[in-house]
């Protein structure tokens, strides 16, 4: 299915066995445009960290 499909009917409005299909391919479209994006970006930006290792820092939580 392509993003004009889904757009033009929203599986999300229902709650029955085909909105439920339909949500999950909804899930498997946005995760794969999402990969696709990831996997370009890297190639145009190389494994480099995007900040620098003096700017990064663990969240509060994890020390």
């Amino acid at each position: 299915m392509e993003f004009t499909e889904f757009t033009a009917k929203p599986p999300f409005q229902k709650l029955d066995e085909s909105a439920r299909l339909e949500s999950k391919a909804w899930e498997t479209l946005i995760e794969d445009v999402f990969r696709v994006y990831q996997e370009t970006a890297l190639k145009e930006v190389g494994p480099e960290p995007i900040i620098a290792p003096g700017k990064m820092r663990k969240p509060e939580i994890w020390r």
